[in-house]
């Protein structure tokens, strides 16, 4: 069991990455719609290779969570994952009900 704790913490944490880096390819596709729309202005700064190093990174995030799947050892973090973003869902919408708190001018 204990053995195991190094990977399946690990494992674990490359959920949370392979989610950030899913987020970010969605936001920038998003972004450059908008722009396309007219509804944003567009940056100076340009991604290198987009929208095809977007698919590419989709695509290689898709690969990973791939072979998580295949490794037994690896997988217990594709049984996690749900479970750790419905805690993480519940606590930012109990969060944002709160009213927010002015801080006092000093």
């Amino acid at each position: 069991m204990t053995e195991k704790a190094f990977v399946w913490v690990t494992s674990v944490s490359t959920i949370g990455t392979l989610w950030t880096w899913g987020i970010i390819m969605i936001a920038h596709r998003n972004y450059r719609l908008a722009v396309a729309a007219g509804r944003a202005r567009a940056s100076p700064f340009r991604m290198p290779g987009a929208p095809v190093a977007n698919w590419l990174v989709v695509a290689f995030l898709i690969g990973v969570t791939a072979m998580l799947a295949l490794d037994p050892d690896t997988r217990v973090a594709l049984y996690v994952a749900p479970l750790w973003f419905g805690i993480l869902g519940v606590a930012y919408l109990r969060t944002r009900a709160l009213p927010l708190q002015q801080v006092p001018e000093q």
